[in-house]
């Protein structure tokens, strides 16, 4: 979910998983791709990084840009601006050019 219109058709598909695996629950979606573009390899770790920052500081950040340029037909959270939030497990999906997907699960230790 991540805000560049010339992408709509993998926000869609990306809504779809999102919404089969989590099903009703509650869930929070943010995204630095459209900060950040296509970072490729490092991605990874920028991401890593970000979801370790978010648990250690009890915050959904980075908000997700552009999204409100975009009519989104979604039911999904997504995070627009920096919130305050108590959460003790992130996940990171990556949705790929070549069908290379993963999914990275990160959780605090205390």
């Amino acid at each position: 979910m991540n805000g560049l219109k010339d992408i709509e058709y993998n926000n869609e598909i990306e809504y779809t998983v999102i919404k089969r695996v989590f099903e009703n629950r509650k869930v929070a979606v943010s995204s630095r791709k459209s900060m950040l573009s296509y970072t490729m390899g490092a991605a990874l770790a920028i991401e890593a990084l970000s979801c370790c920052l978010a648990i250690k500081n009890d915050v959904l950040a980075p908000a997700t840009l552009n999204v409100d340029n975009i009519e989104y037909k979604f039911t999904i959270s997504l995070v627009k601006k920096r919130t305050q939030a108590n959460f003790k497990v992130a996940m990171k999906l990556c949705c790929d050019f070549a069908g290379f997907n993963s999914a990275a699960i990160f959780k605090s230790l205390n």
